[in-house]
């Protein structure tokens, strides 16, 4: 039969159609009201996690209000107490704005927690101690009086009637998120994970908050001296061999993992070198050998050594611990391990307490060996080193005492006054003859261990330190030494400027940065205090930085007599010698004339312009977070051709002798050759001014003030790169333009403008191509924010060796426009640029 090619589809009869249609439309019906009762069950949701998320909020700034305390010590309260409402505060913020009902459960346990324990604090301060979870606790620092957050676990079977070991954990690199310290279980040890300040690799000011959490957890819990430990992973094995070459006989042993021990090793893999033409050379590899520990191996020859590293590491290269084992070896270290572990890279699990195997220190050892460049790492156990021969220098000491016969032989480097303690010597009977550097040294019998090299090399019992009538400056001691950074790593305080010269204002505002800076970066304000709000409490317990000459700032006028520099209109004298440059300035460090056992430095300029970004200019060249902004020196004079990268470009800088007097062998004058190639730094005007000034035309960024920075590393260069060369991008030069360093953004105000146009891309600080290691981890993606953090433009990543991208980004409407750069590893090196940036 013949078919038609219509093709008919199912027939369905209308009384089932009318059915079927009912039937649908009550599923749709269904479905809408699931709909609707998920969305008011969300929405009830919503609005209970909002309303908790308030009542947390409120609840916490009661807590707050009830301490009394914004952030700062009190003798009567706990610094626990502040350190875990920081902490819960943290923690509030960072709450999405429909928070997960397990964080609120957490956050609300942990708000009620605090709570409980300040209802009790009055019963017991030492509460802390009765607790047997995993708890957030603080110990105030010295350094700025902040309660320093820390965090302790104990063991499931922690009874507090023994003693524990304690192992300190120390974490990686967090660059500098609030809250670093994740203290894990571990069995048979209490174990405490400091903050350390965040990702300062537990230098400079990291240190000795760690030494002050181990004092603090130590008094609130059983732990036995004998058996404290250092350990941890990358950035936290580099504190570990950085705290017990410090600090030796504080510890009993160390497990570093993958942690960096020898700046040579950053030189050969990562290029992090000193210039091969600079003229100043040797001081700088000197001072860059100090930041890391493989040249202070011998510290560590009564401290237990067991070390984990990937051979693949891609990022602390295995030869870090190699060498610094090698080294332990060749001193004849009688405890130390190195595990290499093949086809392992960065990061290794390690079973901590079988690696450390309960080994405890050596308390009164026979022998003991330390080096220093600083009086204030002055030795260890018995010996301590009092004065140096010269700065620059590394100071030795090896020294040995036979128990039995009371016979003690030090042999001594660089050394000029030494003390030996023989309450802490293995004697069996008191000191009976004491022989330095192969001379008998006569001395009193229960007099006393304290000798002096006189000018001869003879060493001899020294009389008494002189007293508060000795003449000014006194020898530099080990409270007061210098580097000018070494102010910042006892107590401090910041005195701002009230004067009316035209630079006070410029004074202030440096002040100001200074202190943004260290509580962005250090978890906590520093102390600051208006100049003629000083007091002599103050001048007794406190090093003083002041921010402003005796023009600006009336304490300085004080002390401004004693200090050898003279600040005039347009020049600095230091020592007999004026500088002058354009907006010259100085950083100096000195004994306080009006208390000697503290510092007073000096931060000033001789125009407004002078102090432009007087925090973060200099000391650039280490290559290193924790080391970015070094103030290295004790006195440095600077102009607007001076450059963080290169030390040769101040017009002086150097260190003082050991009385505080010039020296000419520590003392480094600017090098004009390499002046001569830095571009001049360019002063920026306000948005609206730089508007008005072009009318329509374009509005050139780098002739612009920022609206606001974040920047992780250094600070925004304008028209030049960080070494003052011109701005290149893959062999392109350009006259004009911004770098800066990621992690960070600027943010500058719009003055209607609808265009934002530049040409972006990778420098290198005037090497034509990175090395190997460096080509294929550094990398950046530049992102163009509006109002409100509205993301108007994302790169893809970036490399080295990427032409440069011409940019043009409709800023249309938007107020405030702001340049980022992040990506890649954020502890190298990239510049990000933005030649010919302009809003248009």
């Amino acid at each position: 039969m013949a078919t038609s090619g219509k093709t008919h589809g199912l027939r369905i009869p209308v009384s089932q159609r009318y059915w079927l249609a009912l039937a649908t439309l009550a599923a749709v019906v269904a479905v809408l009201a699931a709909i609707v009762v998920g969305l008011r069950r969300d929405l009830r949701k919503a609005v209970a996690a909002a309303e908790a998320r308030t009542a947390l909020l409120a609840d916490i700034k009661s807590l707050r209000d009830r301490t009394g305390q914004p952030g700062v010590a009190a003798p009567d309260l706990p610094a626990c107490f502040l350190a875990r409402l920081n902490h819960a505060e943290w923690r509030a913020a960072d709450l999405a704005p429909g928070p997960k009902p397990n964080e609120l459960r957490d956050l609300r346990k942990l708000v009620d927690t605090i709570r409980d324990d300040l209802n009790a604090r009055d019963r017991n301060d030492d509460f802390l101690a009765t607790k047997t979870e995993s708890v957030i606790g603080g110990c105030w620092s010295e350094l700025d009086g902040t309660a320093q957050p820390y965090a302790v676990a104990l063991p499931d079977d922690y009874d507090a009637k023994r003693r524990w070991p304690l192992l300190v954990l120390l974490h990686g690199q967090g660059m500098f998120r609030p809250f670093q310290c994740d203290a894990r279980p571990q069995p048979g040890m209490i174990v405490v994970a400091p903050h350390g300040r965040g990702g300062m690799d537990y230098k400079f000011v990291g240190e000795l908050d760690v030494l002050r959490v181990v004092e603090e957890v130590s008094r609130l819990y059983p732990v036995d001296p004998d058996r404290v430990y250092l350990a941890g992973n990358s950035m936290g094995g580099t504190g570990a061999w950085q705290l017990a070459t410090r600090f030796p006989d504080r510890f009993a042993a160390i497990l570093p993992v993958c942690g960096n021990t020898d700046v040579r090793v950053w030189a050969e893999r990562w290029d992090w070198i000193t210039p091969p033409d600079s003229p100043q050379r040797e001081v700088r590899d000197f001072l860059r050998d100090d930041t890391g520990t493989l040249v202070y191996a011998a510290n560590l020859l009564n401290v237990g050594v067991v070390a984990v590293h990937g051979m693949e590491d891609p990022i602390v290269d295995a030869l870090h611990s190699e060498r610094m084992v090698a080294a332990l070896e060749q001193l004849k270290h009688p405890a130390v391990a190195l595990y290499l572990l093949p086809l392992v890279e960065h990061g290794v699990n390690v079973s901590i307490a079988t690696a450390l195997d309960g080994r405890r220190r050596i308390e009164r050892p026979e022998r003991v060996r330390y080096r220093t460049a600083w009086l204030k790492y002055d030795g260890a156990d018995w010996v301590r080193i009092r004065g140096l021969g010269r700065r620059l220098r590394f100071a030795d000491v090896d020294a040995r005492v036979d128990p039995v016969t009371g016979a003690i032989d030090v042999r001594t480097a660089n050394v000029t006054r030494l003390e030996l303690l023989p309450d802490r010597m293995p004697l069996q009977t008191p000191p009976r003859e004491v022989t330095i550097d192969g001379r008998p040294v006569e001395f009193a019998p229960g007099a006393r261990l304290e000798f002096t090299n006189d000018e001869a090399g003879n060493w001899l019992q020294a009389e008494p330190a002189p007293g508060r009538s000795a003449p000014f400056p006194p020898p530099k001691s080990r409270d007061v030494e210098g580097p000018v950074e070494h102010a910042l790593m006892s107590s401090f305080l910041v005195v701002e400027p009230s004067g009316q010269s035209p630079c006070t204002g410029a004074a202030r505002a440096a002040a100001g940065v200074f202190a943004g800076i260290w509580r962005e970066r250090f978890a906590g304000p520093p102390r600051v205090r208006r100049d003629t709000e000083v007091v002599a409490a103050d001048i007794v317990d406190h090093n003083l930085i002041l921010f402003g000459g005796p023009a600006e700032n009336a304490f300085a006028t004080q002390v401004i007599g004693a200090l050898p520099v003279t600040i005039g209109p347009d020049s600095i004298t230091l020592g007999g010698t004026t500088y002058a440059g354009p907006n010259a300035g100085v950083k100096l460090c000195y004994p306080n004339p009006l208390n000697p056992r503290r510092y007073v430095v000096l931060v000033a300029g001789t125009t407004p312009e002078s102090y432009t970004d007087i925090n973060v200019r200099f000391g650039n060249w280490f290559d290193w977070i924790p080391y970015d902004a070094r103030s290295h020196f004790d006195y440095a004079v600077f102009d607007d051709r001076t450059v963080g990268r290169a030390p040769e470009t101040f017009l002086v800088w150097g260190f003082f002798g050991e009385k505080w007097q010039f020296d000419d062998a520590l003392r480094f004058e600017g090098v004009e050759s390499w002046r001569h190639r830095v571009r001049p730094r360019v002063h920026p005007a306000d948005a609206a001014k730089a508007a008005d000034a072009t009318g329509t035309g374009p509005l050139r960024l780098d002739s612009v003030a920022v609206a606001g920075q974040w920047l992780g590393k250094e600070y925004l260069e304008r028209n030049r790169l960080f070494d003052g060369a011109p701005l290149v991008l893959t062999g392109n030069e350009y006259e004009r333009g911004l770098a800066f360093r990621w992690p960070g953004s600027v943010t500058f105000k719009n003055p209607g403008r609808t265009r934002l146009r530049a040409a972006i891309g990778i420098a290198w600080d005037g090497r034509t191509e990175p090395c190997d290691d460096r080509k294929e981890f550094e990398r950046a993606v530049f992102t163009v924010n509006g109002d409100n953090g509205k993301e108007l433009y994302r790169s893809k990543s970036r490399r080295w060796n990427d032409p440069p991208l011409e940019l043009d980004v409709d800023v249309t409407g938007h107020a405030n426009v702001t340049l980022g750069g992040g990506g890649g590893r954020v502890w190298l090196n990239t510049t990000c640029v933005w030649a010919n940036a302009r809003l248009e």
